[in-house]
């Protein structure tokens, strides 16, 4: 008898992982754009218990800068740059979510094409660093707005908040 050797099933990409993953990080990156203002390891991290979630930090993005020591005419400046930021993003958020519905449809094919849907993330992951690398210069873009001892106030702060609260 003559064995014949099976094949393994060809893997494929996880489509709908993939796409889901895609959208949970725009979400996450767009869906409250003013966040973009809190300085990210210092806000984002939990910080102390009456500042965690939903606490008044979550809320107002501005809190740490306010913490460090800011004047109406630097949070004045600090505002203006975030919508700048989020002026300048609109039209990458606006393409990425374009792309993702294209993504969309082509993972909904029971046979999709691989090389588009890789071309397809190719491009979203692109978009994705460019708004990435921009929020990054934003938050250095608002540095330059503070005073020597507004930048030392917020290092201190975002590590102390890095260091997430008190053990009991």
């Amino acid at each position: 008898m003559i064995k014949i050797p099976r094949r393994r099933p060809r893997q494929t990409f996880n489509f709908a992982k993939q796409l889901s993953i895609s959208v949970l990080l725009l979400l996450a990156m767009f869906c409250a754009p003013n966040t973009v203002l809190a300085q990210s390891s210092g806000s984002e991290s939990g910080g102390a218990p009456s500042e965690g979630p939903g606490g008044p930090r979550s809320r107002d993005p501005l809190s740490i800068y306010r913490e460090a020591g800011i004047n109406a005419d630097q949070e004045s400046q600090i505002k203006e740059l975030a919508n700048q930021f989020e002026q300048a993003n609109a039209t990458r958020l606006q393409s990425v979510m374009a792309l993702l519905q294209e993504m969309k449809e082509l993972s909904l094919k029971p046979d999709p094409d691989e090389q588009a849907v890789i071309a397809k993330q190719e491009q979203i992951s692109k978009f994705q660093a460019e708004m990435g690398m921009e929020r990054i210069k934003l938050l250095l873009k608002i540095r330059h707005v503070l005073n020597a001892e507004q930048k030392q106030k917020l290092v201190e702060i975002m590590k102390k908040n890095m260091s997430g609260p008190p053990a009991n």
